[in-house]
């Protein structure tokens, strides 16, 4: 690209030539070339004329007609450039005016090259108003979801919160009381209320991540405990399939230097992700180890896998990944979104291996901290 732009460049050796004696004004630049091409038939008959004549006296006449000539061509040739350049000097007026976001077209009734100018700017001014509007409507249409995402986040995390505790306690006091269907409805209430924080969650941290608002503390972070109590606080919702880590070394420990909050939340989100996509009774495995010298930290289910070259859908807004004969989808679509934001915003690494039909390895990788 470079060299086609030195290659281009070359072709204007005489415009940069004369660029070196007026930078500043195409229209000198225009007015000097029709200088040099009037004046040098003018010089030859000057010259003509001083060796024919044989007296100074008879030479004077001829050089005042010659420069009152000269002078006289310069301002008429001055006069004509100026307005037949003014096309050229309202396009460069256009164009400062569309960089203060102030818009007016150009004619289009001019057939010449500048004619073919104008109508290509108007095209570009055209378009760039069309962006403008468009960048204005959005911006407000963001405002708009900001805080329609604030008052949501008030408004349905106060109460599922209540209904949360109500569940809560409701299950601890009907261990022995009430029938196993009654239980296993509460079971599946507290389940899906705990979906349901966790979605509101994704949603408040999408928008913080959106306009860089999220601030994160770090700390550091003994990455298999926060694995393991994840696994052990999600036990309880998990309903089809067990929930098995992998113990650790005797002595081995994994330290991370991280926001153990946004951790727990990306582990949190591919420990519900692995859990709807595993079959009924199989295992999700979760396991802390060494990888390449980074703490890599995997969770892995017994799903169908995913296919090549999902990897954009997978971790997308609002986008998934379709299993199943019929193509079914589960979930927001945000969790994963979600956790590659934050994990990005860590400067670790979050990514998955899978084969279709085997299952899948979601990982989190940090480096290690002594």
């Amino acid at each position: 690209m470079l060299w086609e732009i030195k290659m281009e460049f070359k072709k204007f050796r005489i415009y940069n030539l004369l660029n070196l004696i007026f930078p500043k004004s195409f229209k000198y630049k225009v007015f000097f070339v029709a200088f040099i091409s009037t004046h040098i038939p003018l010089i030859s008959i000057a010259t003509y004329v001083f060796l024919n004549i044989s007296s100074v006296n008879e030479l004077i006449w001829p050089l005042i007609l010659m420069v009152t000539a000269t002078v006289v061509a310069s301002v008429v040739a001055m006069h004509l450039l100026h307005h037949l350049l003014k096309p050229i000097y309202y396009c460069v007026s256009v164009l400062k005016d569309v960089q203060e976001n102030v818009f007016r077209p150009l004619p289009n009734n001019l057939q010449d090259e500048i004619g073919f100018l104008m109508k290509q700017l108007n095209e570009f001014v055209f378009l760039h108003q069309e962006l403008d509007m468009a960048l204005t409507q959005m911006d407000t249409a963001n405002r708009e979801k900001d805080a329609f995402i604030s008052v949501m986040n008030h408004e349905l995390r106060t109460p599922l919160t209540s209904l949360r505790g109500a569940v809560s306690i409701a299950l601890i006091e009907s261990r022995d009381s009430c029938s196993d269907r009654i239980r296993n409805m509460l079971e599946i209430a507290d389940r899906n209320g705990k979906r349901l924080s966790g979605l509101i969650e994704n949603i408040l941290v999408t928008q913080k991540l959106d306009i860089d608002e999220m601030e994160l503390k770090y700390s550091r972070v003994d990455a298999h405990s926060l694995l393991e109590n994840s696994f052990r606080d999600n036990e309880t919702f998990s309903s089809s399939c067990r929930l098995e880590l992998v113990k650790p070394g005797k002595g081995e420990a994994f330290y991370i230097l991280a926001d153990k909050s946004a951790v727990r939340q990306i582990i949190d989100n591919l420990l519900s992700n692995a859990m709807k996509f595993s079959a009924e009774g199989t295992t999700v495995k979760g396991e802390v180890k060494i990888n390449n010298n980074k703490v890599r930290l995997s969770v892995v289910d017994c799903g169908e896998g995913i296919p090549d070259g999902m990897e954009e859908v997978v971790f997308g807004r609002f986008k998934q990944v379709s299993v199943g004969k019929q193509g079914s989808t589960q979930g927001s679509g945000l969790g994963l979104f979600v956790s590659r934001k934050l994990a990005n915003k860590m400067s670790a690494k979050l990514s998955y291996e899978s084969h279709h039909g085997q299952g899948t390895e979601f990982y989190l990788e940090f480096d290690r901290l002594e």
